[in-house]
C-alpha cells in the first residue's frame, strides 16, 4: 500500500505533540460548547468556547486526530441563534483553510 504522507484518522496513535492533557482539554471544550447551547443563557458561553477553539491554532495532524470530536460541532453551523451560526462557521472555515493549505 502506497503511503501519501498523510496522517490516517484510523490510526489510533495521536500525533506526538498532542499530550493527554491537551486531548482532554480539546474534548472538554467541544463538549462544553455543545452542552451550553441547550439553555438560552448559554449562547455567550458557547460563542466564547468556539472562539477559544478557533484560537488553538491546530495543525493538520491535530485536526485529523480530533475530527470525530470536531464533527460534533457541525450541528452548530445550523443553530437557530445567528451568533452561534456565525462563529461556528468561522471556526470551520479556519479549520478547512488549515487542512487545504498544505
Amino acid at each position: 500500500m502506497k503511503s501519501w504522507g498523510f496522517y490516517h484518522s484510523s490510526n489510533p496513535k495521536p500525533p506526538e505533540r498532542i499530550n493527554k492533557r491537551r486531548k482532554n482539554k480539546m474534548k472538554d471544550l467541544i463538549d462544553a460548547a455543545i452542552k451550553s447551547t441547550r439553555s438560552p443563557s448559554g449562547v455567550d458561553r458557547c460563542v466564547d468556547l468556539l472562539i477559544r477553539l478557533k484560537s488553538l491554532s491546530l495543525s493538520v495532524k491535530d485536526i485529523l486526530y480530533f475530527s470525530k470530536s470536531i464533527f460534533k460541532l457541525e450541528t452548530l453551523r445550523r443553530h437557530r441563534n445567528p451568533k452561534i451560526r456565525e462563529v461556528s462557521q468561522s471556526l470551520f472555515t479556519s479549520l478547512l483553510k488549515t487542512l487545504y493549505s498544505q
